[in-house]
């Protein structure tokens, strides 16, 4: 039952007065001397705390107020030395005269029992909050072992009773109602007790414990043996507040071994997507069961919400500290098409394959032309077709290089034509074709690539007379393979640009491909890293960009032929497979503005109604909509649920530290040791417990 005498609570002295009061000066002096350092706090010890949670469990939370009832007492003043220095003074018996005279002094209003009262219970609750700071373990241990024991002391209340010879579903209501009536009696009087300042301040805490209680225990009595289910829930909700990391780290550990997670796997996973520059975290890891505990993070009303949906927002999108997933992408594509793992500009490629194919071209230009013979005769033929303007742009490439002195190809005339000065040698070749592709670029659309009339005739014209130039220097082919020239490379890279469009089919691809040379395959492979990155740059921040990289049969096809080296490509597809997980863990996190609306009004005692239909429909029989009733509103009110564990297990699931898991790992080896202990313990209890109550609570 409520302590009466809350309404009169006054604020208590700390246990033997504010230490702080040794430091008090006048005001006037406050700055004479300094203030000597606060004295150190002694750590509580482990078995302390464990009595502390026990008394705790075991009184429902009332041994502050019980501590202060007994110190109301005139037990101090009156007591025999012999009774106050003995082990007597601890027996049960005094115990309860004790708390008897402490009752009736605080009716009475007998002088300084309401100080009395009240500094006993502040200094109680204080050491209660240190057992939990200095030892949660401990405290966590003794809180259930408490519980145990009361549960094991106090029957089961049974105001619904099936009449006899009723059926299946009889019977089922009236243990449920039964369970709802002893959850709600248990859950207020542990809210009660737990609840601080006078009986109105304690009344929300202990019909949110009641409603608890009235509905968890008949919806998971059962699976958990009614009273003692509704009891550890009950303890849950405690440790909800006093120990969230505790109990973030249950949630996440029942996800894990739901997907049979492997954490030491996991964690060298993460520490790879590192290197690659991923945030990639354990929620994108795990499995589908985790993933869901990390959508809650993100969607409930809580502390770790605004942060969990800001480190999703930025790995996504971008920020000033984090690459969005296009960026990530696009860099990895233009890393893995790129020569030696760099992504290189036109300019660098065409400037390094030239330095490479320098010696060939220094060997081609020595070897002399045989014009006397059919191709020579051929090739001399095809000048006498090429367009006045490009036989000035090759006597203008010439002039600047300055390789031939004054010497021209073409002599102008007075009429501006070109009459044939010399015949050309290799070298002289080179500026001939220079000065074709000049004409080739500026009859071709720079939008579409396409060459007009002219253009494409100018185009055959070039072909036709490398073709015959190969043929009469073989050298000069050669020198082509490696380095063709600007004007090659630079088609490829605009062949490269439509590499990935879906009119450009595989095998056109690998004809085109294999046919080039190693200049051209590196401008071409430039070209489609650049086109897919400003696919991936230009598609809105909600889009799928895995798909749209690497997000159909097509595409991992064209990939594969740009990128011969099996190791690269499969270090790319891991770097996808990750990418895919954190564009799951993006979707699964996300939800309407109605259930964000209505989270948010649970959060704020929105679903108290919802808990008491419940209890109501329970009670009355209902037992199936009672069902319906509270496992809509079981999440909202679950402890696992509540913001301060859902922001501790943020901390874990979202890190993308890979040291964050290792240290999760320690913590469950930690648990998991103690578990076989704290088996046998639970194991021990619930066999000591009378056959009739074992009956009752599991509804026999």
């Amino acid at each position: 039952m409520a302590n009466p005498f809350d309404q009169f609570d006054t604020p208590a002295p700390l246990r033997g007065g504010n230490p702080f009061d040794q430091f008090d000066v006048p005001a006037s002096s406050a700055s004479a001397r300094p203030p000597k350092a606060a004295p150190q706090r002694e750590k509580m010890g482990a078995g302390e705390a464990a009595l502390r949670g026990a008394e705790k469990g075991i009184t429902l939370g009332f041994g502050d107020e019980a501590r202060g009832a007994m110190a109301a007492s005139s037990f101090d003043e009156t007591a025999p030395s012999w009774v106050k220095d003995s082990i007597v003074r601890y027996s049960p018996l005094v115990a309860a005269g004790r708390l008897a005279e402490g009752v009736q002094n605080l009716v009475m209003g007998k002088q300084d029992a309401r100080q009395r009262y009240d500094a006993a219970a502040e200094e109680n609750r204080a050491l209660q909050r240190q057992a939990v700071e200095d030892q949660p373990g401990a405290m966590a241990a003794g809180e259930i072992g408490g519980a145990l024991a009361r549960v094991a002391a106090t029957p089961m209340l049974t105001p619904f009773r099936a009449a006899q010879g009723a059926g299946l579903l009889a019977r089922g209501a009236a243990a449920a109602g039964n369970l709802a009536a002893t959850g709600a009696a248990y859950g207020g009087a542990a809210g009660l007790g737990a609840g601080e300042g006078d009986l109105v301040d304690r009344l929300p805490s202990a019909a949110s414990g009641a409603a608890t209680g009235a509905v968890l225990a008949p919806v998971i009595g059962g699976a958990v043996h009614g009273v003692a289910g509704a009891g550890r829930m009950v303890a849950d909700q405690a440790r909800a507040v006093t120990s969230p990391g505790a109990l973030a780290d249950r949630v996440v550990t029942r996800a894990l071994r739901r997907d049979g997670a492997d954490l030491p796997a996991i964690a060298a996973e993460m520490e790879a997507a590192r290197a690659s520059g991923q945030p990639y975290a354990l929620a994108d890891a795990a499995g589908a069961n985790t993933r869901g505990v990390a959508g809650n993070v993100a969607r409930l009303p809580g502390e770790g919400r605004t942060p969990a949906r800001e480190f999703l927002e930025a790995r996504q999108i971008g920020s000033e500290t984090m690459p969005s997933q296009a960026d990530r992408i696009g860099d990895r594509i233009g890393s893995l098409m790129g020569d030696r793992g760099s992504i290189e500009t036109a300019g660098e490629i065409m400037s390094r394959r030239s330095a490479q194919a320098g010696p060939a071209y220094e060997r081609a230009h020595s070897v002399r032309l045989g014009y006397d013979s059919e191709e020579g005769q051929k090739l001399l033929s095809l000048l006498d077709r090429i367009p006045n303007a490009a036989r000035a742009e090759a006597n203008n490439i010439l002039r600047i290089s300055d390789r031939e002195g004054s010497q021209m190809i073409w002599q102008p005339d007075a009429q501006g034509g070109f009459s044939l000065a010399a015949v050309p040698n290799s070298r002289q070749f080179d500026y001939i074709k220079r000065g074709l592709d000049t004409m080739i670029d500026r009859n071709t659309d720079p939008a579409t690539g396409r060459t007009n009339t002219l253009g494409s005739a100018l185009v055959g014209l070039k072909k036709d007379i490398l073709s015959s130039l190969d043929k009469l220097n073989p050298a000069y082919a050669a020198a082509r393979k490696q380095f063709a020239g600007e004007s090659e490379l630079l088609d490829a890279l605009r062949q490269g640009q439509k590499a990935f469009h879906p009119s450009t089919t595989t095998e056109a691809l690998r004809k085109t491909v294999g046919e080039m040379s190693p200049g051209e395959l590196d401008m071409f492979r430039l070209g489609a890293a650049n086109a897919l990155r400003e696919r991936l740059s230009n598609a809105p921040d909600g889009a799928d960009k895995v798909r749209l990289a690497y997000g159909n049969p097509a595409l991992r096809e064209k990939i594969r032929w740009l990128v011969p080296d099996n190791g690269a490509r499969q270090q790319f597809h891991e770097f996808i497979r990750r990418e895919a997980g954190m564009t799951k863990t993006n979707r699964v996190t996300g939800g309407s503005p109605t259930a964000e609306r209505l989270a948010d009004e649970a959060d704020t005692g929105g679903t108290l109604a919802e808990m008491t239909k419940a209890a109501v429909q329970a009670g009355g029989g209902h037992l199936s909509s009672a069902i319906r009733t509270a496992f809509t509103a079981m999440k909202q009110v679950h402890p696992e649920m509540r913001g301060r564990v859902m922001a501790e297990a943020r901390r874990v699931l979202y890190d993308p530290n890979p040291e964050t898991v290792r240290a999760f790992m320690t913590r469950l080896n930690e648990v998991e040791m103690k578990a076989e202990t704290r088996s046998r313990v639970l194991s021990a209890v619930s066999n000591a417990l009378p056959r009739g109550l074992q009956m009752s609570m599991q509804g026999q």
